[in-house]
């Protein structure tokens, strides 16, 4: 996921970077690996916004990824992601 438009998704925000971030199975979880600077922010569905810089996290349940902004405090763009508990 980033700005490079070789990316599986192409992420359209000047605060992403070009390798932003990557989202992949591992032990039966999906996880959201942050890769760039300014780091990423998931907000799960009647949470806070969590930042990952240059971790990873699991990705469960319904929410959205802001990528390189603050959601509190800059207007960007989320994805929106929707697991289903079947990632095996």
């Amino acid at each position: 996921l980033g700005r490079d438009p070789a990316s599986t998704l192409v992420i359209d925000s000047a605060y992403a970077s070009r390798a932003h971030a990557r989202v992949f199975v591992e032990g039966g979880l999906l996880l959201l690996q942050d890769r760039s600077s300014n780091g990423t922010w998931v907000v799960p569905d009647g949470q806070a916004p969590m930042q990952i810089v240059r971790r990873q996290t699991p990705l469960m349940g319904c929410g959205r990824i802001y990528f390189g902004a603050d959601p509190r405090t800059t207007l960007t763009k989320p994805v929106i992601y929707k697991t289903t508990g079947d990632v095996g």
